[in-house]
């Protein structure tokens, strides 16, 4: 009997394990930047071509792998595209979809990647 309960115990959390998997997916986005803006408390929000507001990371607190440090060269990053009309690429790991247009507006990104480019 408690053998029966320790399997059914395991299949489901191998289940769960891999309906967690499934929710989340690495979106790789790229275009130009339309904004980016700071709301305080909050972080940076950017907008991409394409792609609703995200926020990118958080000024004072780790978000996801994103450190406050990390944020502001992210932040720097953003504007120097925005300005220079120059591309840039993101890619997002916690993303609910594949597809950068379906991203919902206000997601708090877990970015892994980003990089401006020279188009």
């Amino acid at each position: 009997m408690k053998n029966m309960m320790i399997k059914k115990t395991l299949v489901l959390a191998a289940l769960l394990a891999v309906s967690a998997a499934s929710q989340a997916a690495t979106a790789i986005c790229a275009g130009k930047i339309n904004a980016v803006s700071s709301h305080n408390p909050g972080g940076l929000y950017v907008v991409m071509e394409g792609v609703n507001v995200v926020k990118y990371c958080d000024f004072d607190n780790q978000q996801f792998r994103t450190n406050p440090t990390n944020c502001l060269h992210m932040a720097s990053v953003m504007n120097s595209a925005l300005v220079n009309n120059k591309t840039v690429t993101v890619y997002i790991d916690n993303a609910p979809t594949t597809a950068c247009s379906s991203i919902v507006s206000w997601f708090h990104a877990d970015v892994r990647y980003f990089a401006m480019n020279r188009l």
